[in-house]
């Protein structure tokens, strides 16, 4: 199935392999570029919560879950040292697999947590785990049926209303589609534009333009990038700031 689905990693493997070192030095803090330079001092974990996982969970679904997780690690790790021998029996089954939940999400967390950059594609795999852990909180509170069924209603109507406002952003066109629209009724026709290469792809898209598209990821290193830049500000009659990867 890996290879089916990956088939690019076996066929030219030296770009994959390079590919690999390139980021995985990143990831370490021990190739140093720019648009890493916001993880310097970040502290680990305290950064993850308070910079990713209440905006991709909502606070509701990260409280609930949070408080879950350590209610299966306190309720559950005295139990694992005294039965460590299988039983059959469907309570324990389900507490080894609560408790190996718990652990498969803190090896997934903490592995990435502690990396130099804290991109939030690196702890993606961890969100899931939250739905489990808050769905576990709630069972634990259902004898008091009152909190339980409010709480339930708090988490789905948050979730939903969270859910509902970050997928509004894809129901919007593009917002490189928006600005080259904006450009093409605004800029004269045969304008020339100086853009930031490296953004997937340079706008304005169509119209009757020149487009300059530049490096500036090398602009603190290469004197040469500058000088190009500082020709093509010259030349140009706009200069694109498409991100604020390099602003």
């Amino acid at each position: 199935t890996f290879v089916l689905a990956a088939p690019y990693i076996f066929i030219d493997y030296p770009a994959f392999r390079s590919n690999l070192d390139y980021e995985g030095s990143l990831a370490v803090g021990k190739l140093p570029v720019f648009y890493t330079r916001q993880f310097i001092d970040a502290t680990p974990v305290l950064f993850q919560i308070e910079k990713i996982l209440p905006y991709v969970l909502g606070p509701c679904l990260l409280v609930f879950g949070v408080l879950g997780f350590f209610l299966i690690v306190f309720k559950h790790l005295g139990w694992w040292r005294k039965h460590q021998t299988f039983d059959s029996s469907e309570v324990d089954i389900r507490r080894k697999v609560l408790f190996l939940t718990a652990i498969a999400f803190l090896f997934l967390f903490i592995s990435n947590a502690f990396l130099f950059a804290k991109w939030t594609r690196f702890i993606a795999p961890t969100f899931p785990f939250f739905a489990i852990f808050a769905v576990y909180f709630l069972e634990k509170i259902k004898n008091r049926a009152r909190l339980s069924f409010f709480l339930t209603i708090v988490l789905l109507l948050s979730t939903i209303l969270w859910t509902t406002a970050f997928f509004s952003i894809y129901t919007n066109p593009d917002i490189r589609i928006t600005a080259s629209d904006w450009l093409r009724s605004y800029a004269k026709e045969g304008s020339t534009f100086l853009v930031e290469g490296g953004n997937t792809i340079d706008i304005p898209l169509g119209g009757n333009f020149q487009r300059i598209s530049l490096d500036f990821y090398s602009l603190e290193q290469d004197s040469f990038t500058r000088d190009r830049i500082a020709d093509a500000l010259y030349s140009s009659d706009y200069f694109l700031v498409q991100s604020r990867r390099v602003f």
